[in-house]
C-alpha cells in the first residue's frame, strides 16, 4: 500500500487526469444505458425488427421509437468509441510515466542507487499502475457489453460478433498491451514525448495486426447460409458476413464473377426477379459466407490472449532494459 501511495503521489497529475477521463467516459455510457432503459420499449418490438416480417402497428406508432434508435445508433456509437479508446489512453500514459518520466527528470538515480534491486523497484511502481489501468478498462469492457445489449435488446452480446474488439475482456487486454509496450519503450528511450509517439504507433500496429489475424481465423470458420435462412438464423444481426455467393443448379457455391464467366452475361437476367429473362426454375440461388455469432466468446478470448501476451512481454522486456540501463 505504501508503494502504491508513493507511486500515486509521484504520478498524481497523470492519475487525476486519467481518473477524470475514465469517470467521464463511464458516466457517459452509463447515463445512456439508463436513458434507453427508461423509455420502456418492449422486447417484442426489437424482435420484430429482426424477424423480417415488419413491425406491428403498435410498435411502429410509438412516438419514442425513432428517438430510441437515434440515441442507440448515433449517440450510442460515440459511447462505444469512448469506452474502447479509454484503455489506450490509460495504458499508454501510465506505461510511459512509470519509467520514462522518472528517467527524464533524473529521479531514478537515487532510487536505483539506494534500492536493493532495480527489478523490485520497477515492480513496485508497475503493479499499482497496471492494476489501475486493467481495472478501469475491465469496468469499461463490462459496461460496453451492457451498452451493446441496451442498443439492441433482441441480440445477446455474448452471441454476436458485432463490435468485436470494442467491448468485453478485449478492453483490459488493450490496456495491458499498451501499458507493456509503453513501459518497454519508455525504459529504452527515457523521454516522455518520444516514448508516447513510438509506443502509440507500436500499439496501433499491434491492434491492427491482432485484428487481422482474428478476422482471418473467423473467415476460415465461416459457413455458407442460404439467403432464405439469413433472417431466421440472425446472420446479419449477429454474425460476421464475409461474402455473397451463387449456388448453382448443381449445388456448387461459386463467386458472382465466376458465375458470369461460366454462364455468360445472360446469367444476370435469369436470376434478377422482375427482369425480362427471369426464370425462377433455373435452379440458381444466393448464399452468404457467414461466421455465426455463437463464436464470439472464442474470438474475444483469442484477441485478449494475444494482446495480453504482448503486454506481458513488454513488461518483461522493460525489466531487462531497466536492469542494464544507465540512470540517465
Amino acid at each position: 500500500m505504501t508503494r502504491a501511495l508513493l507511486a500515486f503521489r509521484i504520478h498524481r497529475f497523470e492519475g487525476l487526469a486519467l481518473g477524470l477521463l475514465a469517470a467521464a467516459a463511464l458516466a457517459f455510457a452509463g447515463g445512456l444505458i439508463i436513458r434507453l432503459a427508461s423509455m420502456g420499449i418492449p422486447l417484442s418490438c426489437f424482435l420484430e425488427v429482426h424477424s423480417g416480417d415488419g413491425m406491428d402497428s403498435g410498435c411502429a406508432a410509438r412516438s419514442d421509437w425513432a428517438e430510441y434508435w437515434s440515441l442507440a445508433s448515433d449517440i450510442g456509437m460515440f459511447a462505444v468509441l469512448a469506452l474502447a479508446l479509454l484503455p489506450f489512453f490509460v495504458g499508454l500514459v501510465l506505461g510511459v510515466a512509470v519509467v520514462a518520466k522518472e528517467i527524464e527528470r533524473g529521479t531514478v538515480a537515487l532510487a536505483w542507487s539506494v534500492g536493493p534491486s532495480r527489478r523490485r523497484w520497477l515492480l513496485g511502481v508497475v503493479v499499482p499502475a497496471l492494476a489501475a489501468a486493467v481495472g478501469v478498462s475491465l469496468a469499461a469492457g463490462l459496461l460496453a457489453d451492457r451498452l451493446e445489449l441496451a442498443r439492441d435488446p433482441a441480440i445477446d452480446p455474448a452471441m454476436s460478433l458485432h463490435h468485436l474488439g470494442l467491448r468485453g475482456v478485449v478492453l483490459p487486454a488493450y490496456a495491458l498491451a499498451s501499458f507493456g509496450i509503453a513501459l518497454a519503450v519508455g525504459a529504452r528511450l527515457g523521454r516522455v514525448l518520444p516514448a508516447l509517439l513510438v509506443a502509440g504507433s507500436l500499439t496501433l500496429g499491434t491492434v491492427l495486426g491482432t485484428t487481422t489475424i482474428v478476422d482471418a481465423m473467423l473467415r476460415s470458420e465461416a459457413i455458407a447460409i442460404d439467403e432464405s435462412r439469413m433472417m431466421e438464423v440472425r446472420a446479419f444481426a449477429a454474425g460476421r458476413v464475409f461474402d455473397s455467393l451463387i449456388r448453382t443448379p448443381e449445388g456448387e457455391l461459386i463467386s458472382w464473377l465466376e458465375a458470369e464467366v461460366r454462364y455468360g452475361p445472360m446469367f444476370w437476367e435469369v436470376i434478377e426477379p422482375g427482369g425480362p429473362g427471369y426464370d425462377p426454375t433455373a435452379g440458381f440461388g444466393t448464399a452468404y459466407l457467414v461466421t455465426p455469432g455463437q463464436l464470439y466468446p472464442i474470438a474475444e478470448w483469442r484477441m485478449a490472449v494475444v494482446l495480453g501476451a504482448i503486454g506481458l512481454g513488454g513488461i518483461v522486456l522493460a525489466l531487462a532494459i531497466v536492469e542494464r540501463r544507465r540512470p540517465t
